[in-house]
C-alpha cells in the first residue's frame, strides 16, 4: 500500500481516528517520511518508531487510536491496535447496533442515555475483539 500523502513510498504508519459521536473511523496511511514530517500535529513524529504492543492481543501495534471525552458520555481512550484486532473493530463497527445515535449536548436525559450506551458498546466491543483474539488463538 502506498503512502496517501507522497504516493510513492510504501504505507508503514497506519492512523485510525475513531470518532465517537458516530463510532465511525478513519484510516490514515503514511510512509515514515511524511508521517515524521506531518503538519499540524496529527502524527506525531515519533509514530513511525515503536507504538507498543497491542492492547488485545499483544502483537506489535500498527495503529494508535484515541477517542475524545464527550463531557457527560464518555471519558478520552487511547488505544493500540494490531492488523488483525483493527481489522475486527473495524468489523464491529460496521454494525449499526455498534454506534452511538445524534444526541442533543444540552438534553440531560439524553446525555444520560448516550453514556449507558457507549457502556454498553463498549463493554459489547470488548467481548467481541477478546472472544476474536481466543479464536485465532485455537
Amino acid at each position: 500500500m502506498l503512502c496517501e500523502r507522497c504516493q510513492e513510498r510504501e504505507a508503514t504508519v497506519h492512523v485510525t481516528n475513531i470518532f465517537a459521536e458516530t463510532g465511525e473511523t478513519e484510516k490514515q496511511d503514511f510512509c515514515e517520511a511524511c508521517a515524521a514530517d506531518s503538519e499540524g500535529g496529527r502524527i506525531s513524529s515519533g509514530a513511525s518508531k515503536d507504538m507498543g504492543t497491542c492492547d488485545y492481543c499483544g502483537a506489535p501495534a500498527v495503529s494508535v487510536s484515541t477517542a475524545f471525552a464527550i463531557p457527560g458520555v464518555m471519558d478520552e481512550e487511547t488505544h493500540r491496535w494490531c492488523e488483525q484486532c483493527l481489522g475486527d473493530l473495524a468489523e464491529f463497527n460496521a454494525k449499526p447496533e455498534n454506534q452511538l445515535p445524534d444526541i442533543d449536548v444540552g438534553d440531560e436525559a439524553a446525555l444520560k442515555f448516550a453514556h449507558q450506551q457507549s457502556l454498553a458498546i463498549k463493554q459489547r466491543r470488548e467481548a467481541f475483539i477478546h472472544q476474536r483474539v481466543r479464536e485465532r488463538r485455537q
